[in-house]
């Protein structure tokens, strides 16, 4: 693989690390179709960025999407509120993943994972969930430190020098 293969595929292992545990809390409250897909879209995603795989088009993510929302729908009768929204978001991270190209979309990767951290204490603000929440919510900024880490052929980033 490819030293830039390599940094892809360590920044999507990061984002997809950090993702994960942020959808943990909410396994129990979602209906077993959505992690399953969320979890299958991720395993493919790290697969397709270790293989060199196209990712796919605009219009099948589009036609996935559509079917995913429709899944909501019929699970929950509704895209709105705290379930179906729940849903709904870890749906649309998975639906990310497969268009991961640059820096920015890994942020964003990011970012949901904060926002279904948050949603985590939306069910629960007992001390269980406050114990996996803060590990993951430092988890996604250690994948956010990874994500935006810049180096030239592979050499670590150079500390800050005083100038002048």
């Amino acid at each position: 693989m490819s030293p830039d293969r390599t940094e892809g595929f360590r920044r999507l292992a990061w984002t997809t690390a950090g993702l994960t545990a942020a959808l943990a809390p909410h396994l129990l409250r979602l209906e077993t179709w959505i992690p399953a897909f969320v979890l299958a879209v991720a395993a493919w995603r790290l697969a397709a960025e270790h293989r060199g795989w196209r990712l796919p088009s605009t219009p099948v993510r589009g036609l996935v999407a559509l079917a995913v929302t429709v899944g909501v729908f019929l699970s929950y009768a509704t895209i709105t509120g705290l379930d179906g929204g729940t849903a709904l978001l870890a749906l649309m991270s998975a639906l990310k993943l497969l268009e991961t190209k640059d820096a920015r979309d890994h942020t964003v990767l990011i970012f949901i994972g904060w926002f279904l951290c948050l949603a985590s204490f939306l069910y629960s603000q007992d001390v269980a969930t406050a114990a996996w929440v803060l590990p993951t919510v430092w988890l996604l900024a250690a994948a956010l430190l990874r994500v935006s880490l810049r180096t030239r052929g592979g050499l670590p980033p150079r500390p800050f020098r005083a100038t002048g």
